[in-house]
């Protein structure tokens, strides 16, 4: 079993899962400026998940109107390409992830240039599936926006993201602690 942790989330992955990267713990993704998804890892062999966690549950009052604005379309973009900034950050983190990615794997002096070169044969081989999954945990509600119009901004969330992510993949995931797909390979927990 491998544990990472992310801000308040501990992610607990059992052994289906291999070649885990954590990209905020390697000092070169730091110095590169680049804003990278939280984890990259394989699952079964040949699916390749890239998870960007944002945890907004449990914030400070004062905080709910900046998690709503992060997560509701930008009132200024035009009508047909209304984004939210949230979805912005998500796919600008993949791209800067690949780059990061690619450059990382053709660096030969890097102790840990292996799993770098092995996660992006992964991503170029087209046999494999490539996953983005945003793991998304929010307040059932806010005092501007209910339940349920927090469950519809997740849907469009994670359609917006798959139209934005199609030059990748069409397998975008939006999910979190109480409703994930992954079963027991997968265990997350608040700490």
């Amino acid at each position: 079993m491998t544990t990472l942790t992310e801000g308040k989330l501990q992610f607990q992955f059992d052994e289906t899962w291999s070649e885990l990267v954590h990209y905020d713990t390697y000092p070169d993704v730091r110095k590169s400026h680049l804003s990278c998804v939280d984890i990259m890892g394989l699952n079964g062999g040949n699916k390749v998940f890239l998870f960007e966690v944002k945890d907004f549950k449990n914030q400070r009052p004062e905080q709910h109107d900046s998690i709503v604005r992060r997560l509701l379309p930008d009132s200024q973009s035009t009508h047909d390409n209304k984004v939210s900034p949230l979805l912005k950050d998500i796919v600008g983190n993949v791209k800067d992830s690949l780059l990061f990615l690619s450059l990382q794997s053709r660096r030969k002096a890097l102790e840990e240039a292996e799993i770098w070169v092995s996660l992006r044969e992964k991503i170029e081989t087209p046999s494999n599936q490539i996953y983005v999954v945003l793991w998304l945990e929010l307040d059932k509600g806010y005092p501007n926006l209910s339940a349920r119009e927090v469950l519809s901004a997740q849907t469009i969330l994670e359609s917006k993201l798959q139209q934005r992510l199609s030059w990748l993949t069409s397998n975008v995931i939006v999910t979190d602690t109480a409703r994930h797909p992954f079963g027991e390979s997968l265990v997350v927990k608040a700490i």
